[in-house]
């Protein structure tokens, strides 16, 4: 079986098994193991987005702690679990982005 990935601007855009012609990309065709290691770095890239999705879900589910300490009707010591479970959450989504 022949492995194709398909380049626009000299960046992979896809892939299939079977030459597809197209004026909009280059398909080239690659080793197995190139093939394979192409399909391996996009799960890991849709896994890190994944993530980041979650991890954005949690500050957006905790915006409402910094509402309640700024009016004063809550304390940083009351939500401090939280809001170390923030930080290291947008610290993680900045170091998943940094590697996307």
């Amino acid at each position: 079986m022949k492995h194709y990935l398909h380049y626009r601007n000299n960046n992979i855009i896809g892939y299939s098994n079977v030459l597809v012609s197209c004026d909009d990309f280059d398909c080239r065709e690659v080793t197995k193991e190139e093939y394979d290691q192409f399909i391996l770095n996009k799960e890991k890239q849709e896994l890190k987005i994944q993530r980041i999705k979650e991890l954005k879900q949690l500050l957006k589910d905790y915006d409402y702690i910094g509402t309640k300490i700024a009016t004063g009707r809550a304390t940083r010591e009351e939500y401090a679990t939280e809001i170390a479970q923030m930080t290291v959450g947008a610290d993680e989504i900045n170091e998943l982005e940094a590697r996307l």
